[in-house]
Protein backbone atom coordinates (compact mmCIF):
# COMPACT_ATOMS: atom_id res chain seq x y z
CA UNK A 1 0.00 0.00 0.00
CA UNK A 2 2.80 2.40 0.93
CA UNK A 3 4.57 1.63 -2.34
CA UNK A 4 1.41 2.37 -4.31
CA UNK A 5 1.02 5.68 -2.49
CA UNK A 6 4.61 6.67 -3.17
CA UNK A 7 4.39 5.82 -6.85
CA UNK A 8 1.07 7.62 -7.27
CA UNK A 9 2.48 10.68 -5.53
CA UNK A 10 5.37 10.74 -8.03
CA UNK A 11 3.10 10.39 -11.07
CA UNK A 12 2.57 13.60 -12.99
CA UNK A 13 -0.82 15.08 -13.76
CA UNK A 14 -1.93 15.00 -17.41
CA UNK A 15 -1.70 18.09 -19.61
CA UNK A 16 -4.28 18.88 -22.28
CA UNK A 17 -4.56 21.47 -25.05
CA UNK A 18 -7.40 21.76 -27.55
CA UNK A 19 -8.99 23.95 -30.20
CA UNK A 20 -11.92 24.01 -32.57
CA UNK A 21 -11.18 23.54 -36.27
CA UNK A 22 -14.69 24.25 -37.57
CA UNK A 23 -17.12 24.86 -34.74
CA UNK A 24 -19.89 26.27 -36.91
CA UNK A 25 -20.17 23.29 -39.27
CA UNK A 26 -20.68 20.63 -36.60
CA UNK A 27 -23.69 19.69 -34.50
CA UNK A 28 -21.95 19.88 -31.14
CA UNK A 29 -22.57 18.99 -28.43
CA UNK A 30 -22.76 15.40 -29.66
CA UNK A 31 -24.58 12.60 -27.88
CA UNK A 32 -23.69 9.47 -29.91
CA UNK A 33 -19.95 8.93 -30.33
CA UNK A 34 -17.90 6.23 -32.04
CA UNK A 35 -14.46 5.90 -30.41
CA UNK A 36 -11.52 4.89 -32.61
CA UNK A 37 -8.04 4.18 -31.27
CA UNK A 38 -5.27 3.88 -33.86
CA UNK A 39 -2.89 1.11 -32.77
CA UNK A 40 -1.41 -2.06 -34.23
CA UNK A 41 -2.00 -3.78 -30.89
CA UNK A 42 -5.68 -4.72 -30.91
CA UNK A 43 -5.84 -5.39 -27.16
CA UNK A 44 -4.38 -1.97 -26.28
CA UNK A 45 -6.63 -0.33 -28.83
CA UNK A 46 -9.71 -2.00 -27.37
CA UNK A 47 -8.65 -1.12 -23.81
CA UNK A 48 -8.32 2.55 -24.70
CA UNK A 49 -11.54 2.69 -26.70
CA UNK A 50 -13.58 1.05 -23.97
CA UNK A 51 -12.02 3.20 -21.25
CA UNK A 52 -12.86 6.41 -23.13
CA UNK A 53 -16.33 5.14 -24.07
CA UNK A 54 -17.02 4.38 -20.42
CA UNK A 55 -15.79 7.83 -19.35
CA UNK A 56 -18.03 9.53 -21.92
CA UNK A 57 -21.19 7.46 -21.47
CA UNK A 58 -23.94 8.71 -19.18
CA UNK A 59 -27.70 9.22 -19.27
CA UNK A 60 -27.29 11.73 -22.13
CA UNK A 61 -24.42 10.21 -24.13
CA UNK A 62 -23.89 6.84 -25.82
CA UNK A 63 -20.33 5.94 -26.82
CA UNK A 64 -18.99 2.78 -28.48
CA UNK A 65 -15.59 1.18 -29.00
CA UNK A 66 -15.15 0.71 -32.75
CA UNK A 67 -13.10 -2.47 -32.28
CA UNK A 68 -16.26 -4.25 -31.11
CA UNK A 69 -17.76 -3.88 -34.60
CA UNK A 70 -14.74 -4.75 -36.74
CA UNK A 71 -13.33 -8.11 -37.74
CA UNK A 72 -9.63 -8.60 -37.11
CA UNK A 73 -8.85 -8.52 -40.85
CA UNK A 74 -10.83 -5.34 -41.60
CA UNK A 75 -8.77 -2.26 -42.51
CA UNK A 76 -9.04 0.75 -40.23
CA UNK A 77 -9.69 3.27 -42.99
CA UNK A 78 -12.09 6.18 -43.50
CA UNK A 79 -14.69 4.18 -45.42
CA UNK A 80 -14.83 1.47 -42.74
CA UNK A 81 -15.06 3.95 -39.88
CA UNK A 82 -17.83 5.94 -41.59
CA UNK A 83 -19.75 2.73 -42.26
CA UNK A 84 -19.58 1.61 -38.62
CA UNK A 85 -20.56 5.11 -37.45
CA UNK A 86 -23.58 5.05 -39.75
CA UNK A 87 -24.62 1.57 -38.59
CA UNK A 88 -24.50 2.68 -34.94
CA UNK A 89 -26.24 5.99 -35.61
CA UNK A 90 -23.22 7.96 -34.32
CA UNK A 91 -23.24 11.71 -34.82
CA UNK A 92 -19.53 12.10 -34.00
CA UNK A 93 -16.33 10.11 -34.42
CA UNK A 94 -13.37 10.50 -32.07
CA UNK A 95 -10.05 9.25 -33.45
CA UNK A 96 -7.03 9.05 -31.12
CA UNK A 97 -3.48 8.07 -32.03
CA UNK A 98 -0.19 7.94 -30.13
CA UNK A 99 2.20 10.70 -31.21
CA UNK A 100 4.97 9.95 -28.71
CA UNK A 101 5.79 7.31 -26.12
CA UNK A 102 8.93 7.04 -24.03
CA UNK A 103 9.65 4.08 -21.72
CA UNK A 104 12.25 4.70 -19.01
CA UNK A 105 13.61 2.10 -16.55
CA UNK A 106 13.66 3.39 -12.97
CA UNK A 107 15.56 1.91 -10.04
CA UNK A 108 13.97 2.19 -6.60
CA UNK A 109 15.41 1.50 -3.15
CA UNK A 110 19.08 1.06 -2.34
CA UNK A 111 19.03 3.54 0.53
CA UNK A 112 21.24 2.70 3.51
CA UNK A 113 21.06 3.24 7.26
CA UNK A 114 24.16 3.17 9.46
CA UNK A 115 23.64 1.32 12.74
CA UNK A 116 26.07 1.80 15.68
CA UNK A 117 26.82 -1.50 17.38
CA UNK A 118 26.64 -1.73 21.15
CA UNK A 119 27.06 -4.25 23.96
CA UNK A 120 24.75 -4.33 26.94
CA UNK A 121 26.03 -5.13 30.44
CA UNK A 122 23.38 -5.00 33.12
CA UNK A 123 21.76 -1.59 32.96
CA UNK A 124 24.71 0.02 31.17
CA UNK A 125 25.44 0.28 27.45
CA UNK A 126 29.05 -0.02 26.37
CA UNK A 127 29.86 1.12 22.85
CA UNK A 128 32.71 -0.74 21.23
CA UNK A 129 35.29 1.55 19.73
CA UNK A 130 37.27 0.59 16.67
CA UNK A 131 40.69 1.79 15.69
CA UNK A 132 40.59 5.35 14.38
CA UNK A 133 39.60 8.83 15.48
CA UNK A 134 38.26 9.49 18.97
CA UNK A 135 34.57 8.62 19.48
CA UNK A 136 34.36 6.46 16.37
CA UNK A 137 32.23 3.38 17.02
CA UNK A 138 31.80 0.09 15.24
CA UNK A 139 29.12 0.56 12.59
CA UNK A 140 26.95 -1.74 10.53
CA UNK A 141 25.29 -0.60 7.30
CA UNK A 142 21.72 -1.71 6.61
CA UNK A 143 21.18 -1.49 2.82
CA UNK A 144 17.63 -1.54 1.43
CA UNK A 145 17.08 -3.92 -1.48
CA UNK A 146 16.57 -2.43 -4.94
CA UNK A 147 13.98 -3.16 -7.61
CA UNK A 148 13.24 -1.89 -11.11
CA UNK A 149 10.07 -0.44 -12.58
CA UNK A 150 9.26 1.41 -15.79
CA UNK A 151 7.86 4.88 -16.34
CA UNK A 152 5.78 5.74 -19.39
CA UNK A 153 5.65 9.25 -20.83
CA UNK A 154 2.94 9.33 -23.48
CA UNK A 155 1.42 11.91 -25.83
CA UNK A 156 -1.85 11.42 -27.71
CA UNK A 157 -3.61 13.38 -30.44
CA UNK A 158 -7.39 13.24 -30.73
CA UNK A 159 -9.48 14.42 -33.69
CA UNK A 160 -13.26 14.71 -33.52
CA UNK A 161 -15.19 14.45 -36.79
CA UNK A 162 -18.81 15.21 -37.55
CA UNK A 163 -20.15 11.84 -38.67
CA UNK A 164 -22.42 13.21 -41.40
CA UNK A 165 -19.58 13.89 -43.84
CA UNK A 166 -16.49 12.98 -41.87
CA UNK A 167 -15.49 16.62 -41.45
CA UNK A 168 -12.84 17.49 -38.83
CA UNK A 169 -14.26 19.96 -36.33
CA UNK A 170 -12.07 19.71 -33.21
CA UNK A 171 -8.63 18.51 -32.11
CA UNK A 172 -6.86 17.87 -28.82
CA UNK A 173 -3.38 16.99 -27.58
CA UNK A 174 -3.00 15.18 -24.26
CA UNK A 175 0.06 13.93 -22.41
CA UNK A 176 1.07 12.33 -19.14
CA UNK A 177 4.42 11.37 -17.60
CA UNK A 178 5.71 9.01 -14.91
CA UNK A 179 3.01 6.35 -15.20
CA UNK A 180 4.10 2.88 -14.11
CA UNK A 181 1.97 0.86 -16.56
CA UNK A 182 0.23 1.29 -19.90
CA UNK A 183 -3.07 0.55 -18.15
CA UNK A 184 -2.47 3.62 -15.97
CA UNK A 185 -1.63 5.67 -19.07
CA UNK A 186 -4.92 4.60 -20.65
CA UNK A 187 -6.94 5.27 -17.50
CA UNK A 188 -5.45 8.70 -16.84
CA UNK A 189 -5.53 9.99 -20.42
CA UNK A 190 -9.01 8.66 -21.29
CA UNK A 191 -10.34 10.44 -18.22
CA UNK A 192 -8.52 13.67 -19.18
CA UNK A 193 -9.81 13.50 -22.76
CA UNK A 194 -13.40 12.90 -21.66
CA UNK A 195 -13.30 15.83 -19.22
CA UNK A 196 -11.93 18.21 -21.86
CA UNK A 197 -14.51 17.12 -24.45
CA UNK A 198 -17.27 17.91 -21.98
CA UNK A 199 -15.68 21.15 -20.82
CA UNK A 200 -15.41 22.40 -24.40
CA UNK A 201 -19.00 21.32 -25.06
CA UNK A 202 -17.96 18.92 -27.82
CA UNK A 203 -19.79 16.12 -26.04
CA UNK A 204 -23.02 16.60 -24.14
CA UNK A 205 -22.39 17.07 -20.42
Amino acid sequence: ILLALVLSACAAKPTVSSNWKDKESGLAPYTRVLIVGVSQNKDRRLSFEESLAEDLSNDSVAAWASTRFLASDQPLDEATILRVASEQGADAIGVTRVTSIDITPVEHGGRSTVLAEQQQTGFDHTYRRRQGPLCQYDEEEDVESTYMTTEYTTELHTDVYDAREGQLIYEMNSAVAKQETLNEVIRVLSDAIAKRLRRDNVIQR
